[in-house]
């Protein structure tokens, strides 16, 4: 089964670890608890084709005093989710300290990130504008989420559609490069034309697991499947 390494970033207090919680026991509860060094929890997600991810959920430290250890914990991480209390102002401002450090560790471009502003359901205490998380979202390319710990749909709907979406960018991401190679390929060979039909599912698999990138799902195959129809492949 494909697997992909997932962190939760963010200040004390903004509820990280209420957010797991919530979305591997479903259950909530008031009483903080520090996070003092990282843990993982796992979960599977089977996406709307019926590919199967294995989620590595990393839970951090948001005290300064423990964030330089949160850096062990931080490589290889393919998705990130950088939280803040939509009722703190502070939590919000920390937020791009969280996005560099991860790209530090990690190299530019190789993290799939979403801004999550929690504790929607305190909304008469709003103090961080929905407009203001959806533009910083907007300016490290990453996707805008407003969620709450206490309600479990919004929780589910959130790693979900954030797992599927990650999954769909680095599909596209090798298709691309594929592309790329083709047409270097087909440079080199005076233009001669190369076999336009395009791998199977299997093919794919296996060369993305030679390449290490596994973490990838089936919607480059469905997408074929449906050019083929309509091309009128056989």
């Amino acid at each position: 089964m494909n697997s992909i390494k997932l962190i939760v970033v963010g200040e004390k207090h903004v509820g990280k670890t209420s957010i797991i919680i919530q979305y591997i026991e479903n259950t909530f509860s008031n009483e903080y608890v520090m996070s003092t060094s990282a843990d993982k929890s796992i979960k599977e997600i089977e996406l709307e084709n019926g590919t199967k991810i294995r989620i590595e959920i990393w839970d951090t430290a948001g005290q300064e005093i423990y964030r330089a250890a949160n850096k062990i914990f931080m490589k290889n991480t393919k998705i990130a989710l950088l939280v803040y209390d939509i009722t703190d102002q502070k939590s919000f401002d920390a937020l791009n300290e969280f996005y560099e450090q991860i790209n530090e560790i990690n190299g530019k471009e190789n993290v799939f990130f979403a801004v999550v502003g929690n504790k929607s359901d305190l909304y008469e205490e709003q103090y961080v504008a929905k407009e203001k998380g959806e533009e910083y979202a907007k300016s490290i390319k990453a996707l805008f989420y407003e969620v709450s710990a206490t309600d479990h749909e919004s929780i589910e709907n959130l790693f979900k559609d954030v797992v599927t979406k990650y999954a769909k960018n680095i599909t596209k991401n090798n298709v691309d490069k594929k592309n790329e190679i083709k047409n270097e390929t087909n440079e080199k060979i005076d233009n001669k034309p190369v076999d336009n039909k395009l791998p199977d599912k299997e093919q794919i698999e296996n060369a993305l697991k030679k390449i290490g990138n596994p973490n990838q799902i089936d919607s480059f195959s469905l997408n074929n499947q449906k050019k083929k129809k309509k091309d009128g492949w056989c």
